[in-house]
């Protein structure tokens, strides 16, 4: 479930970006706390291990974007607009917080948490291939059926019985 939010592929709703962005600010407001307690009581080991902790905050928080990227069907590239000064970090919270996504699939795939949707032209092989399967089952029920009527009608022709002189 967490590789969820270090992989580069796939798509991000709005919803879950502004989510994740939630539980990010809080993570990084725990890691920076506690890189400053070790500020406070003068030890290294905790001042490295929060500077440490931020590091797959981080990525992660660029996997979100990259992912949101993907749901308006453009490249993770444009994260990298990122790095503008001033007009980057408006055109991400504009672009990804606040613009919706692509309705279907794109070429990214379908949309976070929807299923693939039929269309009207696999519809009628779907609906042949669910006769198919529903005509083996029929017919794989009914011999299992009457394997077990012969069974019980015949004692001695039950599999795994020995029959000896019969």
């Amino acid at each position: 479930m967490l590789g969820f939010f270090f992989i580069l592929s796939g798509r991000f709703t709005r919803l879950q970006w502004w989510m994740f962005g939630l539980l990010q600010l809080v993570l990084i407001a725990a890691a920076f706390g506690m890189a400053m307690t070790g500020v406070s009581f003068k030890t290294d080991a905790m001042i490295i291990a929060g500077l440490l902790a931020i590091l797959p905050i981080a990525w992660s928080g660029w996997c979100a974007n990259i992912k949101r990227y993907h749901d308006h069907g453009k490249s993770g590239l444009w994260s990298l607009i990122t790095f503008v000064p001033v007009a980057g970090p408006i055109w991400i919270f504009v672009e990804l917080g606040l613009l919706a996504g692509d309705e279907g699939e794109n070429r990214f795939g379908p949309p976070s948490g929807a299923a693939r949707r039929m269309t009207a032209a696999e519809a009628p092989v779907n609906q042949r291939l669910a006769k198919i399967d529903d005509e083996y089952f029929r017919q794989l029920l009914a011999k299992q059926a009457a394997a077990v009527t012969t069974a019980q009608t015949h004692p001695a022709a039950a599999p795994g019985r020995p029959v000896f002189g019969k």
